[in-house]
């Protein structure tokens, strides 16, 4: 059975999953349940996660982005600094996350079995890139990768800390991930004033160059 517009159904279905995730963790059987709780077949789950439950684990990070990138556009980001913009796409997803906790803790370690390294890098990738990109950042220059790179660390530690966060409303979670985007800033920042640094002390070895070449051009010629 083939379903064309799988949209229409997946945000439905994993819902519906994420229902059964907390209490059972990720499985086959889970996904069939959850498919028969919104009253589809079984046998649409070959549509939507051809590989069980690491397509479904797949989904439910592309579901969160989503929601995510979709908050992200209610806000007025225009006058705010980037690591406010960063701050605030961060605990909003930490926010849409939050009453499915426990389904990211169960994701999680099994994201963490080394088979499946390369899919949880890949989705944290994603997230991150999706981050950068609703906040307005277009580069496509070295610090495309950098940015992406450091806020993956901060992304990944702060999610770490918030699957064993007890403070009231993550709280303690919340200062964990601004202390973080300030030290990755610092680091970011002490980064440009090395490279700008390193092209301005370029630039004068080149037009030292330029002169003693010229000089002993105009030498050889006769004319100094």
């Amino acid at each position: 059975m083939l379903i064309e517009d799988k949209d229409v159904y997946l945000n439905d279905l994993m819902e519906a999953i994420l229902k059964r995730v907390s209490i059972e963790g990720w499985s086959y059987r889970v996904l069939k349940l959850g498919a028969s709780d919104i009253h589809l077949s079984p046998e649409v789950l070959i549509d939507f996660f051809p590989n069980g439950a690491k397509d479904a684990i797949r989904e439910f990070s592309k579901w969160a982005d989503k929601k995510m990138l979709a908050e992200i556009k209610t806000f007025d980001i225009s006058g705010m600094r980037i690591s406010e913009k960063i701050s605030l796409s961060a605990k909003t997803r930490l926010a849409i996350l939050q009453p499915h906790r426990e389904a990211v803790r169960r994701a999680t370690s099994i994201l963490m079995v080394p088979t499946n390294a390369v899919l949880g890098m890949n989705l944290l990738y994603t997230s991150v890139d999706h981050i950068w990109y609703a906040i307005g950042d277009r580069s496509s220059d070295f610090s495309f990768y950098t940015k992406r790179g450091l806020l993956a660390g901060v992304l990944g530690s702060t999610t770490m800390f918030w699957l064993t966060d007890n403070s009231a409303n993550s709280e303690d979670t919340i200062n964990f991930l601004d202390r973080r985007i300030g030290d990755v800033m610092k680091l970011h920042r002490t980064r440009e004033n090395v490279v700008n640094a390193r092209f301005r002390v370029h630039k004068v070895f080149a037009t030292l160059g330029d002169v003693l070449k010229n000089r002993y051009v105009r030498s050889f010629n006769g004319n100094s």
